[in-house]
Order: structure tokens, then sequence, then C-alpha cells
């Protein structure tokens, strides 16, 4: 019943992504992303470390885990908006983090050069 409660929210919170999207609300989209990870992290599905890390960037935006990964070590990819891309990038480098800045467009996601 638990688990059925969380993936109802999970769903209705990608339906918000979409809305946000499509009315290019910027604050519905990143307050869509913190409460999809809060719901994965609930379903058990994050590791530590990803939630370390995830805590120590909040200061630069939201982000969540996105695709397959481990729990034990990594949890997949993380999907990240950043109000302060210079600066979390300049962390990221620090850390030895490898990264890919996306930029959005009607097409898709395309790697920005």
């Amino acid at each position: 019943k638990k688990m059925e409660g969380l993936l109802n929210e999970i769903e209705k919170i990608t339906k918000r992504f979409v809305v946000s999207l499509m009315k290019e609300d910027m604050v519905l989209f990143k307050e869509s992303i913190y409460e999809n990870e809060l719901a994965l992290e609930k379903l058990g599905v994050v590791s530590p470390s990803t939630k370390k890390l995830l805590e120590r960037m909040s200061k630069y935006g939201a982000g969540k885990v996105t695709g397959g990964g481990g729990k034990t070590k990594s949890s997949g990819f993380v999907l990240f908006l950043a109000s302060a891309k210079k600066e979390m990038e300049e962390i990221l480098e620090k850390e030895k983090i490898p990264y890919t800045s996306l930029v959005p467009s009607y097409i898709g996601l395309k790697k920005e050069l």
C-alpha cells in the first residue's frame, strides 16, 4: 500500500513536470525536481552518497536521480537544474565528478559545445 502511494505521488509529480515545461514555468519545474527526488528517496532507490551529493549541491539548484543504477555505491544519473552553473561546475571539477551540460530545446536535449 505504501509503495502504491509513492508511485502515485511520483506519477502526479511527473505530470507537473510536463505542465511546467509546457508553461515554461521554471519555478514549478524546480519544485517538481525537488519533490520527485524526495519521493524517490522514500521509495529507497537513492544511494546515501547520491543523497549527500544532492544535499551539497542544493545551494546551486535542484537535482534528482534518473535512470538505473546501484544503491550501494551510486544511483544512475543526476538531472540537475543549475541556478548557479559556474559555481556548481567548479565544485564538480574540484571533486572530479564527471558532468555534461545540456541545453533544452523544442527538438530535445543536446550537448552544449
